[in-house]
C-alpha cells in the first residue's frame, strides 16, 4: 500500500493550487483505491485589478520614455577618440596653410582674382538668360552686361552719391553697404520691398552711425525722364510683391561685380557676413531701439572692411579654404567609420548593406562630426589670427583685414551648435531623471496593490491549509485501520508458514544427528 500526493498545474495567476490524497491497497497484488480526499482552496479574484491596469500602462510607457530618451542622449554625446581629434586638428592645420598662403588680405589675395572672375562670368551668364544679347558687336563684356542689368532691374534705392536722387549720401564708395536693400539677406529684401512700394532711400547714416535716415525719392523719379522712371510692376498686391523680390535679386547680381562704370575692380555687394552689422542697425533703427557704442563701433569696422574689398566675391574667396576644411574633416570621419564597418561585417561574417552602412558612416547629423568640426575651425582660426598677427606686427585693423571672417563664422557656428547640444543633452538628462523617479514610485504602487491582493487572499489561504490539515489527519487514521486490518487478515497464515518452518528445521536437525 502507498500514499501519493499530486499538485495540480496552476489555472490563472488569480486561483489556488489544488490538492489530491490517495491511498491504495496492494495485499492481493493489485492497487485499489481505498481512500481518496481533495482539498482545493476556491479562486480568488485580483481586488485591486481596476487600480492595476492603468498603473502597469503608465508603467510601460514611462520606460518606452526613458528608453527614447535615453538614445537621444546616446546620439547628442560625442564619441570622438583621440584619433579624431588629430585628424580634425591636421585638416584645420592644412586649410589654415591654404588660407596664409592663398586668400591673405583684399586686393592682395591670388584666390580673390579668381573669385573675381568668376563672378563676372555669372553676371553675363545671368544677362543672358535675361534676354542681353551681348551689343551691337556681339562682344560679351562684362560692363555691358552689368549695364544691361542695371537698366532691366531698377529700384528708386539704386542712389550713387551726390550724383544721383539721394544727396544725404556722404561715401558713395560705401552706398552699398549703407543701404539695407543692397544686402543679399532676409533683412535686405525687406527693406528693398519697403523702399520700391514707398519709393523711398533707406540708408544708415555715414554721419551718425546708428541712425537710419529714410530719403523721399518719388519727385526726383517724376522728374526725371520716362526711360529712367522707376515703376514697381504687378497687378496686385502679391504680384508687386513677386516683382519687387524678382527687382531686387536681380538689382543685386547687377551690383554683384561692381558698377558698369567702375574702375578697376570696383565695389560690389557686401557678403552675408559684412550685411550682418548693418543689418542690425537697419532693424533697430527702424524699430527705434536706441544703438549701443559697441553697435556703432561695430558698424564703423564693417565700413572700413568692405572699402578695403570686403564685399561678396572676397567672401567667397575666403570661403573657399573654410568650405575645403570641412569636406575634409567629414572625409576623415567618413574613411574611418568604413574601416570599422566594413571590418566588423566581415568579421561577424555579415552581409555588407547599404542602407546599414550608410547609417554607420554618413558624415553629418551627429555629435561626433559636430565636434570634430569644432576642433578642426578652432585650429584653422587660431592658426589664422595668429599669421595675421605676426604679419601685421600685432592686434591693430590691418590684422583684422587679414583674418578669415568666414572661417571665424563658421567657428562661431560650431561653438553656438555645441552649446545648444549641451543644453539639450542636459534637459534630456533632468527628464530622464525625472522619469525614473517617476517608474519608481509607479512601481512602488504596484508592489503595494500586489501585496494588499496578497493580504486579501490570506483568509482564503488559511481556509485552504485547515482543510488540507484535517484531509491528511482522516488519511493518517484511515491508513492506521487499513495496517491493522491487514495484519489481522495475514497473521494466522504467517503463524502457519512459521509452524512448518520449524517441524521441516526440526527434521533435518534428527536427520543429522543419526
Amino acid at each position: 500500500m502507498g500514499d501519493t500526493l499530486m499538485e495540480n498545474k496552476i489555472a490563472g495567476a488569480s486561483s489556488w493550487p489544488s490538492y489530491r490524497l490517495t491511498s491504495t491497497d496492494e495485499s492481493d497484488g493489485e492497487d485499489k483505491l481505498v481512500a481518496e480526499i481533495t482539498v482545493a482552496a476556491q479562486p480568488v479574484q485580483t481586488v485591486h485589478q481596476a487600480e492595476l491596469e492603468p498603473l502597469m500602462k503608465s508603467y510601460q510607457e514611462l520606460e518606452k520614455k526613458i528608453t527614447d530618451i535615453s538614445g537621444e542622449i546616446d546620439k547628442l554625446t560625442p564619441k570622438a577618440d583621440k584619433v579624431d581629434y588629430v585628424l580634425a586638428s591636421c585638416s584645420g592645420i592644412v586649410s589654415g596653410l591654404i588660407d596664409i598662403l592663398f586668400v591673405g588680405a583684399p586686393n592682395k589675395s591670388k584666390l580673390q582674382n579668381w573669385t573675381d572672375k568668376q563672378s563676372g562670368d555669372i553676371v553675363v551668364k545671368f544677362a543672358k538668360l535675361n534676354g542681353w544679347d551681348g551689343g551691337q558687336d556681339g562682344a560679351y563684356r562684362e560692363d555691358r552686361a552689368i549695364a544691361f542689368l542695371e537698366g532691366k532691374f531698377k529700384v528708386p534705392y539704386d542712389s550713387r552719391g551726390t550724383s544721383d536722387v539721394a544727396q544725404g549720401v556722404t561715401r558713395p564708395e560705401l552706398h552699398h553697404y549703407d543701404s539695407p536693400g543692397h544686402h543679399p539677406t532676409i533683412v535686405g529684401l525687406v527693406f528693398s520691398i519697403i523702399d520700391q512700394f514707398n519709393m523711398t532711400v533707406t540708408l544708415n547714416s555715414s554721419s551718425q552711425p546708428g541712425i537710419l535716415q529714410v530719403l523721399d525719392v518719388s519727385s526726383d523719379q517724376q522728374s526725371m525722364k520716362s526711360k529712367n522712371q522707376f515703376r514697381l510692376q504687378g497687378n496686385s498686391f502679391i504680384g508687386k510683391i513677386f516683382c519687387g523680390c524678382m527687382n531686387w535679386f536681380g538689382h543685386l547680381m547687377s551690383d554683384f561685380a561692381g558698377a558698369s562704370n567702375s574702375v578697376g575692380r570696383g565695389a560690389g555687394i557686401p557678403g552675408p557676413i559684412m550685411s550682418l552689422a548693418g543689418d542690425i542697425n537697419a532693424v533697430t533703427g527702424a524699430l527705434n531701439i536706441p544703438q549701443s557704442n559697441i553697435q556703432k563701433t561695430f558698424y564703423d569696422i564693417g565700413a572700413k572692411m568692405y572699402k578695403e574689398g570686403f564685399d561678396a566675391r572676397f567672401e567667397a574667396a575666403q570661403a573657399i579654404p573654410v568650405v575645403f576644411n570641412e569636406l575634409l574633416t567629414r572625409t576623415f570621419y567618413a574613411i574611418r567609420r568604413s574601416c570599422w564597418y566594413l571590418k566588423e561585417t566581415k568579421e561577424e561574417h555579415q552581409k555588407f548593406v547599404f542602407k546599414d552602412f550608410w547609417q554607420a558612416v554618413k558624415p553629418f547629423n551627429n555629435a561626433t562630426i559636430n565636434r570634430m568640426i569644432l576642433v578642426s575651425s578652432a585650429v584653422f582660426t587660431a592658426l589664422d589670427v595668429s599669421a595675421a598677427a605676426i604679419k601685421t606686427g600685432g592686434v591693430r585693423f590691418e590684422s583684422l583685414v587679414n583674418v578669415n571672417i568666414v572661417g571665424v563664422g563658421r567657428l562661431i557656428i560650431s561653438v553656438g551648435m555645441e552649446i545648444r547640444q549641451d543644453v539639450t543633452r542636459g534637459k534630456l538628462q533632468r527628464e530622464v531623471f525625472i522619469k525614473r523617479q517617476q517608474l519608481m514610485f509607479t512601481g512602488q504602487a504596484i508592489m503595494w496593490y500586489r501585496l494588499a491582493d496578497v493580504w486579501a487572499q490570506v483568509p482564503a489561504t488559511v481556509a485552504a491549509l485547515e482543510e488540507a490539515e484535517l484531509a491528511i489527519g482522516q488519511s493518517w487514521q484511515k491508513s492506521v485501520v487499513i495496517w491493522a486490518d491487514y495484519d489481522q487478515r495475514i497473521q494466522p497464515e504467517r503463524q502457519q508458514k512459521i509452524k512448518k518452518l520449524d517441524q521441516e528445521a526440526k527434521r533435518e536437525f534428527l536427520d543429522i544427528l543419526d
